[in-house]
């Protein structure tokens, strides 16, 4: 894996140093009908200079390539440590009440409700059904317009869920989104589930379907159906989990609140569940090589600046001088018009290779091994990891331009001075 993005660069730099020479003479076939002379002059010079001396800039290729591979492997670290929180916790926080707890009560949801930084937050009863062949099926059964609100504030597919609530049909079958597993054991025509408890039989037919949701977050065989259509005897049955999203949920504020309520519950922030992926020994190691690797372009990207601008400054330096000699003051232009072709190509290469290197290795690599998940982790581009390496490499080289054509005219103007 780590020898691919120089496999991937050296037919990219091949092709491009192909086409270069074509860059370069239509560039100058556009300066010279312009009327000012510094593209002229510059392009003229990049038409009759050797390859040779353009093939450090070529190398800021495969700089460029080791640059948006390590953030495209950290970002790909990074999405999968999320969707581990995520398929953890189901919302950001997940409240469990214990053994001891309290019912889950109206009041229970609106003190939780309170805590600041909270959005949404509803209950579900969450338990294990059988078809009437012994097939399980895990069944969460929620209140249609909160669980509604509370799936648009997470990552997770969204879903008509005040289906679910319509009115039993004639035949007196629950609607139901379940799983593609549970769909299967489902079947598309009327079913009847059964299970311990007050709840006792209920026959559903499927609405629809859903890949995860935040009361079932790992998958699996599930079915999400109205917690009003399991009247008991005395009513729809408590919730046996409370899923809560918001932004920066007052933690201690939320744990005292539930120490209070519902006494034993256990509490996870999906912060906390993250935080733990992030700093593991595994993850730890895949981030200091990916910043390692990082570091490396990053040097490697300066020492070919730099050399490229060594093997060219004697000539750019006669023509400098002879610019002066001939009353041209835009030296400086003129530097960075010669060299910026090569770098401007050195760059498109290197995004090509960048978007190139996730669909030939992509589906060969699985990143879940450095989240914690035993989802599959695609590699996958990332437009952050391709636009960083490519400014910065173009920030650099006219950073290092505009120092040399500065240091080119203190050179002729001293030169001049001394011819006097």
């Amino acid at each position: 894996m780590a020898a691919a993005p120089v496999l991937v660069a050296i037919p990219v730099v091949v092709i491009m140093l192909r086409l270069y020479p074509l860059a370069v003479r239509s560039l100058f076939a556009l300066s010279a009908r312009g009327t000012g002379a510094t593209g002229f002059v510059a392009m003229s010079r990049a038409t009759r200079s050797s390859l040779t001396g353009v093939l450090p800039a070529f190398a800021l290729v495969l700089a460029l390539s080791l640059a948006s591979f390590a953030g495209m492997i950290s970002g790909g670290i990074t999405r999968g440590e999320t969707m581990a929180s995520w398929d953890t916790t189901g919302a950001d926080v997940l409240i469990q009440p214990g053994p001891a707890s309290a019912p889950i009560t109206p009041a229970v949801m609106k003190a939780i409700g309170s805590v600041p930084g909270v959005r949404h937050a509803t209950g579900v009863f969450s338990t294990a059904w059988v078809t009437p062949f012994g097939q399980p099926v895990t069944v969460a059964a929620v209140d249609p317009a909160g669980y509604a609100a509370l799936v648009a504030a997470t990552p997770f597919p969204s879903f008509p869920v005040a289906r679910i609530g319509a009115v039993p049909s004639s035949a007196g079958s629950v609607p139901v989104f379940a799983s593609p597993a549970a769909v299967a054991v489902l079947g598309r025509g009327v079913t009847q589930l059964t299970t311990l408890g007050p709840a006792g039989q209920v026959t559903v037919r499927v609405a629809g379907i859903v890949d995860s949701t935040p009361a079932e977050p790992a998958g699996g065989t599930f079915a999400v159906m109205a917690l009003q259509a399991l009247s008991g005897p005395f009513g729809p049955p408590a919730p046996n989990m409370i899923l809560v999203a918001g932004s920066s949920i007052d933690g201690t504020r939320l744990s005292a609140v539930v120490k209070n309520t519902l006494a034993d519950a256990a509490v996870t922030f999906r912060a906390s569940v993250l935080a733990s992926l992030a700093s593991s020994p595994l993850q730890h190691g895949a981030a200091l090589i990916v910043v390692l690797t990082l570091v490396e372009a990053a040097v490697l990207g300066l020492f070919i600046v730099l050399l490229g601008l060594a093997l060219g400054s004697a000539d750019r330096e006669l023509t400098m001088a002879r610019l002066s000699v001939m009353g041209h003051e835009r030296g400086t232009e003129l530097v960075m018009a010669e060299a910026m072709p090569a770098v401007i190509m050195a760059v498109v290469a290197g995004v090509a290779c960048a978007v190139a290197l996730p669909h030939l290795i992509g589906p060969s690599i699985d990143l879940s091994a450095f989240t914690g998940t035993s989802v599959p982790v695609q590699f996958q581009p990332d437009l952050i990891a391709l636009a960083l390496p490519a400014a910065a490499v173009l920030a650099l080289a006219l950073a290092a331009l505009a120092a040399e054509a500065r240091t080119l005219r203190r050179r002729g103007v001293t030169g001049m001075l001394r011819a006097h």
